[in-house]
């Protein structure tokens, strides 16, 4: 029987204290807290899983606008001359 998933005092007192002090290590200690938090709160381990779900899609939009708009505001920002040149001659009806 696992005591982290099934007596909530035993997981708590365990994941409470700073991982120094349990002898584990960060990484550790994250493997130990996880089933705990989904034994014990699966509606904080939802908001978890929605919340790391919405940041993967917000990194993902960053990195799209990253590659494929800036290079288009910079040379909108930055025109070349001759793309001036033609469009004030199309502007002028020439």
């Amino acid at each position: 029987m696992d005591p982290v998933k099934v007596d909530r005092r035993t997981a708590s007192s365990g994941l409470a204290a700073p991982a120094y002090l349990s002898g584990l290590g960060e990484e550790q200690m994250q493997l130990v807290r996880a089933p705990a938090v989904s034994a014990h709160c699966p509606e904080r381990q939802a908001d978890l899983d929605e919340a790391r779900w919405a940041l993967q899609k917000v990194e993902a939009a960053a990195e799209r606008v990253t590659k494929t708009l800036a290079p288009k505001i910079t040379l909108w920002a930055n025109p070349e001359p001759t793309a001036l040149r033609q469009l004030r001659s199309i502007a002028d009806g020439r």
